[in-house]
């Protein structure tokens, strides 16, 4: 969710209050991804690249019956990356404000009408042109079983008036994990669907490696490739996460040790065995900060990992996502 505190807090339900508002769902650090950083999805691109990032650079290009509707739909697991896919848009467009939000923040405590906060964010938004609106939890609007459900109504019929209208510089990105829960109403206005997918095995090993690039390790193309094929269902968030934990074991190591010793080529200390005839009986915490000899990560430490590794989305999930992408894509 964005930070909505109470600094932005509503008080007298006043126009400058939502204009405070929206104005927070303004992302000014916007990274630098670019698009060969991005492993696989090759369709979503293309979809972001034709719909997105063209309309915006020319839209002169988007005239009469070429005229762009502005919702597009990504959906795809926690984690599978539509925030990190979302981000490329902006290395191929020089000057773009980037609104960012969920759903939930039109529900906060600090908003009384979501669908009013709605309605400034695409005001603001066409004002700045070119613009970016990316939407987090979109599902989240066509709940309808708490006390919540005329709020919901109401910014969701803000949101189809939007998604109905064509305004040249301001393109909708709406992202969802749950795109089952979508109803129809709001699924006939969204013109165009992305569905971001689980990387392949192929894809996992390229993750892998991308995350090793800068980190000391001794994993051989096999290993990783190894990997590759032990990470089923996982999402590239979940392989993340993997080789930090991998990247962390060596150090749980070093701390647990009880001897070390010097190395041959920088006289640093390195963990060893107490029967080592060069082992000094010592923790880490009597070694100089600068004569610690930085572990290297080994297929050793995956395996260690890999033996309590689960990914986060379960076979069920998958087979929903997979039967909407063949209902609706």
């Amino acid at each position: 969710m964005s930070d909505l505190n109470a600094r932005s807090m509503i008080s007298d339900d006043s126009e400058d209050d939502y204009q405070r508002l929206a104005d927070g769902f303004i992302i000014s650090n916007k990274g630098g991804v670019q698009w060969e950083d991005v492993v696989e999805l090759d369709e979503p691109k293309e979809i972001l690249k034709e719909r997105v990032v063209l309309p915006l650079r020319f839209p002169q290009l988007f005239k009469g019956a070429r005229s762009c509707h502005m919702g597009i739909l990504m959906y795809g697991h926690p984690g599978s990356g539509k925030t990190y896919i979302t981000s490329a848009v902006f290395s191929n467009i020089s000057e773009v404000t980037y609104f960012k939000f969920s759903v939930y923040d039109l529900f906060s405590r600090w908003v009384k009408h979501g669908d009013r906060l709605l309605g400034h964010v695409f005001k603001m938004a066409s004002e700045k042109r070119p613009s970016v609106i990316s939407i987090d939890d979109v599902e989240v609007l066509c709940l309808t079983s708490d006390v919540e459900d005329t709020q919901r109504q109401k910014s969701k019929g803000e949101l189809i008036k939007i998604l109905m209208g064509r305004v040249d510089g301001v393109q909708v990105i709406l992202n969802t994990s749950r795109p089952w829960l979508l109803d129809r109403v709001l699924l006939r206005h969204i013109t165009h669907r992305a569905h971001i997918t689980l990387p392949t095995e192929t894809g996992r090993v390229r993750i892998i490696q991308n995350q090793l690039t800068s980190i000391q390790n001794t994993l051989s193309v096999d290993d990783i490739k190894a990997l590759g094929g032990k990470t089923e269902r996982s999402t590239p968030s979940d392989l993340v996460v993997l080789v930090r934990h991998a990247m962390f074991e060596p150090l749980r190591q070093m701390m647990a040790s009880t001897h070390f010793k010097k190395t041959g080529e920088d006289g640093k200390y390195t963990p060893c065995h107490g029967d080592d005839p060069y082992a000094m009986e010592m923790t880490f915490m009597d070694i100089p900060e600068t004569e610690l000899l930085t572990p290297s990560v080994t297929m050793a430490d995956f395996v260690t990992v890999l033996e309590k590794y689960k990914p986060t989305i379960d076979e069920q999930e998958v087979k929903q996502m997979t039967e909407f992408a063949q209902r609706y894509l």
